[in-house]
């Protein structure tokens, strides 16, 4: 059985939830009262994969306010793997994304940067690129179709 940690939400008594570790893959899952009724469950999975140069990692489930601390500190870990961080991010699995929830993907972006390295992001659903588009992240944030594609482009940003 894996080891339980407890979440607290501000208005709840405690809910356990499940931290599990897969062989070379990192799954994270979220638990938290919503409405008193504690067996409601919003999971944020990550899945991490190296590739030579870059790490892929597959997000699935919600990007918002509950999983934002999760995703943040998945990230920076990801990123403290590599001198040259290089991270594709697949969100093909992201069902639901809010501007709280995209920030760790902005924040991971900028430090990658700063240590020479990128993030990209693959297989974007429609709503989400609107979401990028609108917020003009596309810049910050460069969507691909495929991986392939993310792994092997030159595009950079922009000195400033």
């Amino acid at each position: 059985m894996p080891a339980m940690t407890a979440l607290t939400h501000a208005s709840s008594p405690p809910v356990e939830r499940p931290r599990t570790r897969v062989a070379g893959t990192r799954t994270l899952h979220l638990a938290h009262t919503r409405d008193r009724c504690e067996d409601v469950r919003l999971q944020l999975r990550i899945r991490s994969v190296q590739f030579g140069e870059y790490t892929m990692a597959s997000l699935a489930g919600e990007l918002d306010l509950v999983t934002f601390d999760r995703l943040r500190d998945a990230l920076l870990e990801l990123l403290d793997r590599q001198a040259v961080p290089r991270l594709v991010l697949d969100l093909a699995d992201v069902t639901f994304a809010d501007a709280r929830g995209l920030s760790p993907l902005v924040r991971a972006s900028c430090i990658a940067t700063t240590r020479g390295g990128w993030v990209r992001l693959v297989r974007v659903s429609d709503r989400l690129q609107r979401i990028l588009d609108a917020a003009r992240l596309t810049q910050t944030l460069p969507t691909y179709d495929t991986v392939a594609e993310a792994a092997t482009s030159a595009r950079r940003l922009p000195s400033t």
